[in-house]
Formats: C-alpha cells, sequence, structure tokens
C-alpha cells in the first residue's frame, strides 16, 4: 500500500533462515512480487539471522550508502526492539506495524521473547 501510494520507492526485504525453511527475506520477496511490486523495486538480503544482524545490515550497507529516510515495517510487538537497537546505532528510522494478527497465547509468547530480548540487548548488546 505504502509502494503504490508512492510513499515509498524501494523495499528492503531481511533475513535468513532457520533450518528446513524458506529464508524471511525470499518469502517477503515473493509476497511483495505477488502483489504486482516490480523486482527492480524490491532489495533482497538472504544472510542475517538475527535483529541485530539486520540492524547492523542496514547501517552498513543502506545508511552508509545513501539512504537517509529508512521505513521498517514490522510486526507491533517487534518494533519496540528494531527501535532500541537502531537508536543504539545512531539509525534513526519511523516504524509501522504490520497489520498481521496473532491470537493471545502467540502474542503473549512473541511478547515476553522481543522483552527478553530487549533486557539481553540492554546489557549486552547483542
Amino acid at each position: 500500500q505504502l509502494y503504490r501510494e508512492h510513499l515509498i520507492n524501494k523495499i528492503q526485504v531481511t533475513g535468513g533462515k532457520s533450518p528446513g525453511e524458506i529464508a524471511e527475506g525470499r518469502a517477503a520477496k515473493i509476497v511483495l512480487l505477488k502483489n504486482g511490486i516490480p523486482m527492480k523495486d524490491i532489495l533482497p538480503e538472504y544472510k542475517t539471522k538475527s535483529t541485530i544482524e539486520q540492524i547492523r545490515f542496514i547501517k552498513e550497507q543502506l545508511i552508509t550508502k545513501g539512504r537517509k529516510r529508512i521505513l521498517v515495517i514490522s510486526d507491533a510487538f517487534h518494533l519496540r526492539r528494531i527501535f532500541e537497537m537502531c537508536d543504539f546505532f545512531g539509525i534513526k528510522v519511523n516504524g509501522i506495524s504490520s497489520e498481521y494478527r496473532l491470537n493471545w497465547r502467540k502474542s503473549f509468547y512473541f511478547a515476553l521473547r522481543d522483552s527478553i530480548a530487549l533486557v539481553l540487548f540492554w546489557f549486552f548488546a547483542i
């Protein structure tokens, strides 16, 4: 929707894979292509395996190469940690929550997991 409304002009997808799964970046690219986004405007990355690796990728590959504005689209429960990590690395980002909805069990699980990961990041920057 943001692309179609000309609010963004390139879409960077990131994410490696767990054993037996398709890479997150590849899955996102497939969804974008199926929704009419041209390949020339999709920037795929398939090697990062964690949020911190993806934030470092953003800094090294996008910020240092001239991208001045970064909009991160992720699940609502995940945005807080993304913002904290970006702030730590000196990256200015805006964020939008995806419309993906979870049942209460999954919401609790992911909120707890991200909270623990954020505390670990605050203490150890990992």
